[in-house]
């Protein structure tokens, strides 16, 4: 999910709208993947899940992305805001944070689906930030300072802290 395009979105629509566009895309999508599985499932075979992993089916809420996205949803309109108030310096913040997160998070072994998805969103969120950011300040996307830090920030959030 691109921060840049989120960015956009918001800047675009105010905050209801913003919301209403955001459900108008991603609920129905959901709800037709989450069907066309329960169907696959039952159509083959296998038992029904219980029924807490049903509705996690039947929404899509079992695919970690789509738990991402939604976070990602409800935090932009914040993101955006902390980022256009402090520019790079928020995202260098949450950066940190982020870091921190995934070196004191125990790993995805043993946690619920939930928690592995929200693990995900939030080693991936300096990224979409920085995605936010480049669209704050556009200015600032030639630069090869910036590229080189993005892709330091990428390496940190994806490869340091997985391993």
């Amino acid at each position: 999910i691109s921060g840049l395009g989120i960015a956009a979105s918001l800047s675009r629509n105010n905050l209801r709208q913003y919301y209403r566009n955001r459900i108008q895309r991603i609920v129905p999508a959901c709800l037709f993947v989450g069907t066309l599985k329960i169907l696959v499932k039952v159509a083959y075979g296998f038992n029904p899940e219980p029924t807490q992993n049903a509705i996690m089916i039947l929404t899509s809420l079992s695919l970690w992305y789509i738990e991402a996205i939604a976070i990602y949803y409800l935090l932009a309109p914040v993101l955006m805001s902390l980022i256009s108030r402090f520019g790079f310096e928020a995202v260098v913040v949450f950066s940190a944070v982020c870091f921190i997160y995934g070196i004191m998070s125990p790993g995805n072994s043993g946690q619920a689906l939930l928690l592995q998805s929200f693990s995900w969103a939030v080693q991936r969120l300096p990224v979409f930030m920085l995605g936010m950011y480049f669209f704050c300040r556009p200015q600032v996307l030639p630069s090869k300072t910036i590229l080189c830090l993005g892709l330091a920030l990428y390496f940190v959030c994806f490869v340091v802290i997985i391993i």
